[in-house]
């Protein structure tokens, strides 16, 4: 039977972190999700499955691939039809898909619809090993693979930020990655939700592609077309994120004053909530600067 908090459009209600990343991807026109189920995100085809009467009805495909790697097909798959998309794995998950998100990630992500969609990357991260094979902190593949990193640090940010991960994945031409750990992924709280919004383009709405205008050289990273992809990423996407980065505040300083501090804190994900926990349980809150990212 269906949950009927994941049709409310409006109000508050209590969430975990897996159950939120489902929300935001039906509040975000999301068409896919697929992956392969894995600590501490593999809820999320549970989900998925229990609820398919809901993402049936608002067009939102979700399927289990054999693997990783599939699952990040899938994501180009929907990307080259100009559909928001994402990919859900693992920490140890994310070194099975690393290949072809690699080379998605140097191609261009323009639709045969002619629209661009968004493209992001669900790694769940268990930093303490608490219940996965290995500790995982898939920040330095990510950028390895060229990849902005979105790390929400609480309930409401973790539904929220699924749009801004996609918005940010169309505007850059990048994949996305999103990560969540462990406590993030299976605590949760309540947050304020919005209505459902359906794809434009989905099962529900399929299209007809026109591959004669499919530009080789953008869509194909082989050599000599690599070299100039390569250059855009750095000349030209990274500086969008940079530049979505800051029109949308998603890295903020917080605190901040016209005094000279002798230091202040940097922190993202959730270890920006255990920061300003222990600072108010020291007594000195709101005392110093913070850099959220």
């Amino acid at each position: 039977m269906s949950d009927k908090r994941f049709v409310q459009q409006s109000g508050v209600d209590a969430f975990n972190g897996n159950e939120l990343i489902v929300k935001g991807a039906l509040e975000n026109q999301v068409g896919l999700i697929a992956g392969y189920p894995g600590s501490p995100v593999a809820e999320i085809f549970t989900i998925l499955e229990e609820n398919a009467d809901i993402l049936r009805e608002v067009g939102l495909w979700g399927e289990m691939t054999n693997d990783e790697s599939q699952g990040a097909a899938a994501l180009n798959g929907a990307m080259d039809v100009g559909v928001n998309a994402i990919a859900v794995m693992k920490s140890v998950g994310l070194n099975v898909a690393a290949d072809p998100i690699n080379i998605i990630n140097y191609s261009d992500k323009y639709g045969l619809s002619g629209k661009r969609g968004g493209a992001v990357v669900v790694c769940g991260d268990d930093p303490h090993a608490s219940s996965t094979q290995v500790a995982g902190d898939s920040r330095a593949l990510m950028e390895h693979l060229k990849m902005p990193i979105i790390e929400p640090s609480a309930p409401q940010e973790i539904k929220d930020w699924v749009g801004e991960a996609l918005r940010l994945s169309a505007y850059s031409n990048l994949v996305v990655g999103y990560l969540i750990t462990t406590y993030l992924a299976e605590g949760g709280g309540n947050v304020k939700v919005y209505e459902n919004k359906s794809p434009e383009i989905s099962f529900k709405h399929p299209i007809t592609l026109d591959i004669s205008n499919v530009d080789i050289k953008r869509k194909v990273s082989i050599p000599p077309n690599t070299w100039d992809l390569e250059k855009e990423i750095i000349r030209t996407r990274f500086p969008k994120v940079h530049e979505y980065v800051r029109e949308h505040a998603l890295n903020k300083i917080l605190y901040s004053d016209d005094k000279k501090h002798n230091f202040g804190f940097v922190a993202a994900g959730i270890s920006y909530s255990y920061l300003e926990q222990a600072l108010w349980e020291l007594g000195c809150n709101e005392q110093f600067p913070i850099l959220k990212l």
